[in-house]
């Protein structure tokens, strides 16, 4: 395989308007517009902006606003874009940006399969790895249990479904040297549903940890009790073995080793975190936050700020996050209209700013949602097939 940019990589595995209703009003073009230039790095708010200039018959300024959503690699939806414009889609400039969407969903498939389990309603979401056995961990979100996957490709469950009050697992990192494998488990309620659902813990969350050795359960971590759903989602190590965790919009809770205690580390209003990893100093904690893009989280002053761009790159909808040398990894998996991908976005020295922007992999033919993954040396190791969207309404698995 040919590696250009740094890391190889190797695939793991409404309510209907009455009848009679009248339509609601066509949005403000001029509103949209505003919205779009606020949002410089967002593919949707663009495409939304020239989906309602068309519409008002502004066409050039509809196909200028195209063409910049076209240009941070996004997809769009061409059947409803040739609707918006109208004749103007029969134009050459119409066609010259359509080509252009098409070729930034055309699949660009890299890697290469390294495990493959049998399990078909496994659902995975996360994966980790223990250098000292050369282990791979798979979490398992709808059967609510762990499998390794030792160094002779021989899978087996590693903690046995709902043992410990497991729920979903999501997030997952190896300790090596403390010999500990960490899980965040929550109860999303559905989609999927879990294998044996608890009505009574439905928006709990905890944080595992458990002996490398044995896969007895070290120590339990219970999310406080609140008003709105709590999920722990995805969490990394310090070297002095604390574990930073993130929570979608309920902040950055951090467990400390020392005390041995779960506490809220800091709260990010208006933001959603999903993926986080450590600078390579330990002193900035980035944050995949979701439409937001990537954040830099100063530890010792507990703020962030947003990782700048160039322009014709977004971070936005990115699930796994990932530090490799100068360099963050993402995987890229909630852009409205695609792609789903792997990127690697370069820093400049202040690792505030990214230079630019590689695609590494995208819309591989066996990808079914990627999610999250694990660096092994240059290679980063990632769940392709987790299935996300394979159940029912009512969360139960196809």
């Amino acid at each position: 395989m040919r590696n250009l940019t740094g890391p190889a990589l190797l695939l793991a595995v409404g309510v209907l308007p009455a009848s009679g209703a009248p339509p609601p009003p066509a949005p403000d073009p001029d509103v949209l517009v505003r919205r779009a230039a606020e949002l410089p790095h967002q593919g949707g708010p663009r495409l939304d902006a020239a989906v309602a200039l068309a519409r008002a018959g502004r066409v050039a300024e509809a196909l200028r606003w195209l063409e910049s959503a076209a240009a941070l690699g996004v997809g769009a939806d061409l059947p409803a874009l040739r609707t918006a414009f109208g004749a103007a889609a029969a134009t050459p400039d119409f066609a010259r940006v359509a080509r252009r969407f098409e070729e930034n969903v055309a699949p660009l498939a890299r890697g290469e399969v390294a495990l493959r389990l049998p399990e078909r309603d496994l659902y995975p979401e996360s994966v980790a790895y223990d250098p000292v056995r050369r282990a791979f961990y798979l979490g398992a979100m709808f059967k609510r249990k762990i499998v390794k996957v030792d160094a002779s490709g021989a899978a087996a469950d590693f903690v046995p479904p709902g043992a410990h009050g497991l729920w979903t697992v999501l997030g997952m990192k190896v300790d090596a040297t403390r010999r500990e494998l960490w899980a965040n488990a929550c109860n999303l309620g559905q989609g999927p549903a879990m294998a044996n659902p608890e009505p009574d813990t439905v928006g709990r969350a905890a944080v595992l940890r458990f002996d490398l050795e044995t896969g007895r359960l070290l120590r339990r971590y219970d999310g406080p009790a609140q008003t709105r759903p709590l999920c722990f989602n995805d969490l990394d190590l310090t070297p002095s073995g604390d574990a930073y965790v993130s929570s979608g919009p309920n902040g950055i809770f951090r467990v400390d080793r020392g005390r041995d205690v779960l506490e809220l580390f800091a709260a990010v209003p208006g933001l959603f975190v999903n993926g986080l990893a450590l600078s390579s100093d330990r002193r900035t904690l980035f944050l995949a936050a979701h439409a937001g893009g990537v954040m830099a989280l100063d530890l010792a002053t507990r703020t962030w700020e947003a990782v700048a761009l160039p322009e014709g790159a977004t971070l936005a909808g990115v699930d796994g996050l990932y530090v490799y040398r100068d360099s963050l990894v993402a995987v890229q998996n909630a852009l409205r209209h695609g792609p789903e991908r792997v990127v690697q976005a370069f820093l400049d020295p202040s690792r505030r700013r990214v230079t630019c922007l590689a695609t590494l992999d995208r819309n591989h033919p066996l990808y079914d949602i990627p999610t999250t993954g694990v660096l092994v040396g240059d290679t980063l190791h990632y769940v392709a097939t987790s299935q996300l969207r394979s159940f029912e309404a009512d969360g139960r698995p196809w």
